[in-house]
């Protein structure tokens, strides 16, 4: 962590998200699990301590540039018209 700058009274902060955040893998799927590295991996446990997060497809389309077929890209085109 280190202090970029200060924008008026407020300390403009740098965290590397790597200190914070680890991807865990696993064998059956293409998807990654991100948790908390304070937590730890403690494997699919609905609990508090489980760690798990997940970012929602919405947020997945909000960053693409694209779909890979032309169907998709057409329902994507129709869904984020302006």
């Amino acid at each position: 962590m280190r202090i970029l700058g200060y924008y008026s009274s407020v300390a403009l902060i740098y965290v590397s998200l790597d200190c914070i955040i680890v991807e865990h893998v696993e064998p059956w799927t293409y998807v990654k699990f991100p948790y908390p590295r304070g937590v730890g991996w403690n494997g699919f446990t609905d609990c508090e301590k489980s760690g798990i997060f997940s970012v929602a497809p919405l947020a997945r389309l909000n960053v693409a540039d694209g779909m890979a077929t032309p169907k998709a890209q057409e329902a994507y085109e129709e869904s984020w018209k302006p």
